[in-house]
């Protein structure tokens, strides 16, 4: 007999493969979706049912993934009218976020989508206008514990996160070498989107990942055909609480390699992004920790060039089937995982090289400097400062790195190189290191990355590409 986690992994790959089912109910101790993070708390989050219809015109048709701050759903646009620079479209997803998430975060991801929407305007025919998800309205919806904040957004295939898994060879988490050529093409559209992000749009994402980078569908029909199975094929749930959670579907079905070419990645989640024409130096921590630049670490105040460190950690995951940096600890008195700034900058240190003096000297001097509104770090607590957040200092006074029994010896790029790029590693190392440099200013823009010769355009496509079902679960 299959245990809880067992079943819904069946069912799950039955909805791949189109085998009709039932709707499984879920055992009422088994982790679903959102609930699987340590402070879920289901009074935060909005539980709607397939069928209902929010804001008077969408029908919510199935949930199709999660966060720790949000559920996302299909929805059926059964109206037309709306705020100006809305754009119809039959289905959408709608961003439903927890009433504890803060009203800032949601009314800075607005403006930054509408910063985005103006400056495509003006930009008629610029190829990075389709890089970005668009965003189609917002509105509330009301809760038992507080209203919900939707954010109505175009509908995408999956994250790149999840088309990777397609394209890796099997058994393996590293890029299939036949898949090489597509996924530069990829890259090339990632970097038309950030270069007009910093150069048209004076903004830094500051959360560049794989989750965050959404593919469009392949073909048109996909998602109504999708939308019509769901009365064939319910989703799984379970009732708690006095209400029904569903386990999202995470996809829409195989792709067919014939059709990938159509396939075009978009920039997606504003919420965290910054400003980066500002007065203020920006000094408060930013980036998921396994792609946070050093100038953050530092508390030296970041820009544009963050986003070009953080994607560069993240192109290196794309490829590979291991994390550039592994920044995890085990804490000494609770042996739980922690992320450790310390082993960060010594894994840094390790492939790049000592940190100049010049950059980590100013560092001392910031790691007290107050920044405001004050944020809370991965366990919870109120910081303020660099040192509250990351703890340090980890250089002295002569630009000495504290941690340096952290640095192994013999840990470079060209060591660690993915197999799936033998073939070109000379030029995959020269393009990283362009990206990968511990002053921020000695980092390649977006724009001159794009005329790299690694990312000749004639050296791309989707010929020859192989694309696998995902694999089970």
């Amino acid at each position: 007999m299959l245990d809880p986690r067992a079943l819904l992994d069946e069912y799950r790959r039955r909805r791949r493969h189109d085998l009709p089912s039932l709707p499984q109910i879920i055992p009422a101790d088994m982790l679903v979706d959102e609930e699987i993070s340590a402070r879920y708390d289901w009074r935060t989050f909005c539980h709607p049912n397939p069928g209902d219809v929010f804001n008077q015109r969408y029908k919510l048709v199935a949930k199709i993934g999660w966060g720790l701050t949000s559920t996302v759903w299909l929805a059926q646009d059964k109206g037309r009218h709306g705020r100006l620079w809305f754009r119809s479209k039959k289905y959408c997803a709608i961003k439903i976020s927890t009433n504890n998430r803060t009203e800032q975060t949601a009314i800075n991801e607005i403006k930054m989508f509408n910063t985005i929407a103006v400056a495509c305007s003006k930009k008629e025919g610029h190829p990075a206008r389709k890089r970005f998800v668009d965003a189609l309205d917002t509105f509330f919806v009301d809760g038992p514990y507080g209203p919900h904040r939707c954010l109505v957004l175009e509908p995408m295939r999956e994250p790149l996160m999840t088309l990777k898994m397609r394209l890796t060879v099997p058994c393996s988490g590293e890029l299939h070498p036949s898949n090489v050529p597509l996924v530069k093409g990829y890259i090339r559209g990632i970097l038309e989107g950030l270069e007009f992000l910093h150069t048209s749009c004076g903004i830094i994402h500051t959360d560049l990942k794989l989750d965050n980078i959404l593919m469009s569908v392949e073909r048109g029909s996909l998602i109504e055909h999708f939308a019509d199975s769901q009365s064939a094929y319910p989703m799984a749930r379970k009732e708690c609480h006095g209400h029904t959670l569903y386990a999202a579907h995470t996809s829409y079905g195989d792709i067919d390699a014939r059709l990938v070419a159509n396939m075009v990645p978009k920039i997606a989640d504003f919420g965290l992004a910054r400003r980066g024409d500002g007065a203020h130096p920006l000094l408060h921590p930013i980036q998921p920790n396994l792609f946070r630049a050093p100038e953050v670490l530092l508390g030296t105040g970041w820009s544009y060039s963050a986003d070009v460190w953080n994607f560069g950690t993240m192109m290196w995951e794309l490829f590979s089937d291991r994390e550039l940096f592994s920044v995890w600890v085990e804490d000494e008195v609770s042996g739980a995982t922690r992320y450790s700034a310390a082993m960060h900058l010594a894994q840094i240190t390790e492939r790049l090289g000592p940190a100049p003096r010049h950059l980590v000297r100013p560092s001392m001097s910031m790691l007290t400097r107050r920044w405001q509104p004050a944020i809370r770090d991965g366990e919870g607590k109120v910081c303020n400062t660099v040192r509250d957040y990351f703890g340090g200092p980890y250089y002295d006074a002569d630009g000495n790195f504290k941690h340096a029994g952290m640095v192994r010896t013999n840990s470079s790029l060209r060591h660690e190189m993915p197999r799936c790029l033998a073939a070109e590693a000379y030029e995959f190392e020269s393009f990283m290191r362009s990206m990968l440099r511990w002053q921020p200013r000695r980092r390649a823009t977006a724009r001159q990355l794009l005329g790299h010769a690694w990312l000749d355009p004639k050296g791309l496509g989707s010929a020859g590409c192989r694309i696998r079902p995902l694999p089970r679960g």
